[in-house]
């Protein structure tokens, strides 16, 4: 781990540690703040690999391993009061992530120490970890508490630090890249997202495009794309961009002007900017929502509706999907194929205006 990174990511934190996340003040205080951590007990042993240890029980779900995961943060973080790190994570070794490794908590303190609680045969026992981890991945407390679920932070690649760019407010636009969870209230989704190129093109336009042509994009990161090839293919044109993506034009299309966004292999949409955000949605999102339930008395029960308003969406999502934790946390798990994805279905990406969602395609496949 570079020791310039540790100093940036303190220098961060007195910025960020009882600030708004959001809009999110009074919730932040209220779920912090208001008691100290209940029904988890501690003991000091006197071993080498382990100074506390939790007695939490047997067989806990992922829901409960979340709830007390955060009960120890929120006790440390009430009893010592001082600007450490926070973060879920799975036990990794040499670099890869370790076999049947189940979900930790790590603490990153002022100190320069890191510490692990992990949960053993009923117990959630304090370790120093195998390896150094990257504290570039972990966050502030406040922002910490509000991640709705479990989640291996070292699997997400930000473009910076994850405190720095997990309050930043997106510019309008198109995103792709992964829905990681949306809050109870739906005031806001935790997400890994980037700008996507998006541009509108008439026909002719498209048919008279040539190397060396450069095409105006949306958004704040770039002002344009140099096109680098075009192959006709009779039916379709091929524009490559840039030497590593490219879009299809149909020439048998009717419509005069129409918007394209850039793909590259395997990815529907393509990015090169990934941050790790906390993101509002507006109270005026559209939502398309597409549910599948594999078992409901030996029947495959599948919702699939667009369009839907914020209130009609919460509805149906709350009655859809996994609830974790005792606050009523929704998850909605993804994966990061690009687009917002979870049955291998290429969904379109969320857009953003002034700041908040008002887009959003959420596929959702429930065991």
């Amino acid at each position: 781990m570079k020791k310039s990174k540790r100093i940036i990511a303190f220098a961060l934190l007195s910025s960020f540690l009882l600030t708004s996340v959001a809009g999110c003040d009074d919730k932040i205080i209220d779920t912090t703040l208001e008691s100290q951590a209940g029904e988890i007990t501690s003991e000091t042993t006197e071993t080498e690999e382990t100074e506390e240890i939790y007695e939490v029980g047997e067989g806990l779900s992922e829901s409960e391993l979340y709830d007390k995961y955060r009960d120890i943060a929120k006790q440390i973080y009430i009893n010592d009061g001082k600007d450490y790190l926070y973060g879920f994570g799975k036990e990794y070794l040499n670099g890869y992530v370790c076999e049947n490794s189940e979900y930790a908590l790590f603490i990153f303190d002022d100190n320069d120490n890191l510490i692990e609680y992990k949960y053993q045969d009923g117990k959630i026992s304090k370790y120093t970890p195998s390896e150094m981890y990257d504290v570039d991945h972990l966050l502030t407390f406040d922002q910490f508490f509000h991640l709705p679920c479990l989640l291996d932070q070292y699997s997400i690649h930000a473009d910076e630090l994850m405190i720095d760019t997990y309050n930043s407010v997106l510019c309008d636009g198109k995103y792709t890249g992964t829905v990681i969870g949306l809050s109870a209230d739906m005031d806001y989704a935790v997400a890994l997202v980037g700008q996507v190129y998006a541009f509108t093109l008439t026909k002719n336009e498209c048919l008279f495009l040539k190397k060396g042509d450069k095409i105006k994009v949306d958004g704040d990161l770039h002002d344009y794309v140099v096109v680098t090839d075009v192959e006709d293919y009779g039916e379709n044109i091929r524009i490559e961009v840039d030497d590593y993506c490219w879009f299809i034009f149909d020439k048998n299309d009717t419509e005069n002007e129409r918007e394209y966004i850039l793909t590259k292999f395997e990815h529907p949409y393509y990015t090169d900017s990934y941050s790790f955000v906390m993101i509002p949605i507006s109270k005026d999102c559209k939502f398309d929502l597409y549910f599948v339930h594999g078992d409901v008395n030996g029947k495959t029960v599948i919702f699939d509706e667009e369009g839907l308003g914020f209130e009609e969406a919460k509805d149906k999502i709350s009655h859809n999907s996994d609830i974790v934790s005792d606050d009523g946390q929704i998850i909605i798990k993804a994966y990061e194929n690009g687009g917002f994805e979870m049955i291998g279905s290429i969904v379109k990406p969320i857009e953003i205006k002034d700041g908040e969602i008002t887009y959003i395609n959420l596929i959702r496949c429930v065991e």
